[in-house]
């Protein structure tokens, strides 16, 4: 469907490199920064998200109408990896490069080079009275309904028996002496948990499920000290896929399903997992904040401690509701 005219448009470009949640993370900031300004989405084809059904009925932006049906064209452009904590530093940078007064009709923004609010950031713009719109949890609901109406998958939980998702990230990130960051503060994105803080989560979930099923998803480089930990480990099963830049999209898809898919997701500061979050609304996820996810709402989203522990009861009043 071709762009019709409105008084702003903005469509979205991905230019700064990185992998699938890397680039969810480009495109929830982007859709978060054109909610934020009330301004039109229009869509510039990008297969490479299409499994995730991102972008299913927006209006298509053709490339004659990108270069012959605008009268101005502005970029909006990073990098701003860890998005805006202050929603006054956001209003600067967007009026440094779209001058106020001068977004008119037959206007569009093209957002590109990680330029991002991300969707967490503004739930404390919205409860302080910031900005009126819940936009995270507007952007949640529209992110979880489009995928499962794309894929179709069984929405009920098994509350006695349910299937957890785990993701260890490791691979090449794993290198303290390359990475130090990833090693040396919880709230930094990729940071490298221990198996030891797994380990309670686990003993947290089975001793209040003794019946669930444990998947455990790490890719092969840096993963023989999790073969080796829970190798033998009761009720757990090992998912050790290839590495990175070996993986094709099918599995990729494949795995991401698997995560949206279960009864309870336990994801890790890898961008892959942590974006999975904006695809469950409902079901919960346990996570660790940090940068680029945090202050989600408790009611499907449990947060952690450093050692690994959790509040349980918020895990089993979120799936008392698909009694």
């Amino acid at each position: 469907m071709e762009v019709t005219s409105c008084r702003v448009d903005y469509t979205i470009i991905h230019n700064s490199g990185g992998y699938h949640g890397h680039q969810l993370k480009d495109r929830f900031g982007g859709l978060t920064i054109g909610s934020l300004m009330g301004w039109n989405y229009v869509h510039t084809s990008y297969p490479y998200l299409d499994h995730f059904a991102v972008h299913d009925t927006e209006q298509l932006l053709t490339f004659f109408k990108r270069h012959f049906g605008y009268r101005k064209v502005y970029k909006l452009e990073g990098p701003y990896w860890d998005g805006f904590s202050s929603h006054n530093a956001f209003r600067s940078y967007v009026n440094k490069y779209v001058p106020v007064g001068e977004a008119q009709e037959k206007t569009l923004v093209v957002i590109s080079m990680a330029s991002r609010v991300f969707p967490h950031q503004t739930i404390s713009w919205h409860r302080e009275g910031i900005i009126e719109k819940d936009i995270f949890t507007q952007l949640r609901t529209q992110i979880s309904h489009r995928y499962w109406k794309r894929h179709r998958y069984d929405q009920l939980i098994d509350r006695e028996t349910p299937k957890v998702a785990i993701h260890i990230s490791r691979g090449v990130d794993y290198n303290p002496e390359k990475f130090p960051e990833h090693f040396s503060d919880s709230y930094n994105v990729r940071y490298m948990f221990s198996l030891e803080y797994f380990d309670a989560i686990i003993r947290q979930l089975q001793e209040e499920y003794p019946q669930c099923e444990l998947n455990i998803f790490t890719e092969h480089h840096n993963s023989s000290e999790i073969s080796s930990h829970f190798g033998e480990a009761s009720g757990v099963r090992l998912h050790i896929g290839p590495n990175r830049k070996q993986k094709s999209n099918e599995l990729v898809h494949q795995i991401f399903r698997s995560f949206v898919e279960s009864d309870i997701l336990v994801a890790c500061n890898s961008s892959f997992s942590a974006m999975c979050a904006y695809f469950r609304q409902g079901r919960p996820t346990i996570y660790h904040p940090h940068r680029h996810l945090d202050d989600l709402p408790q009611a499907d989203c449990i947060p952690t401690q450093i050692d690994g522990t959790f509040k349980v009861k918020l895990l089993k009043d979120c799936l008392a509701k698909f009694s």
